[in-house]
């Protein structure tokens, strides 16, 4: 990967939202090869079988939602104005 010259923060950032859309895809190619093997397989066994990878994708973007936050959060703080000085 490039070093780019952008801040920490922002490359962080970036580096989350493109992991967090990343998920978001996997999710949607699970939906679609969930469907696939329900047709494959004439039953839900497929559902049973990948239940638990989505929950490890939901656990994923439940990470990430918190991981951004407590980044904003933590921007914000550092960008504040202290109302002493």
């Amino acid at each position: 990967m490039p070093i780019s010259n952008k801040s920490p923060i922002a490359q962080a950032r970036k580096d989350i939202n493109r992991f967090n859309r990343a998920v978001k895809k996997c999710k949607r190619e699970l939906v679609t090869m969930k469907t696939s093997l329900r047709v494959l397989e004439g039953e839900d066994q497929a559902e049973a079988d990948l239940r638990k990878f989505e929950e490890d994708l939901d656990a994923m973007l439940d990470f990430l939602e918190e991981t951004s936050r407590l980044m904003r959060a933590r921007w914000l703080s550092t960008t504040m104005i202290d109302p002493n000085s």
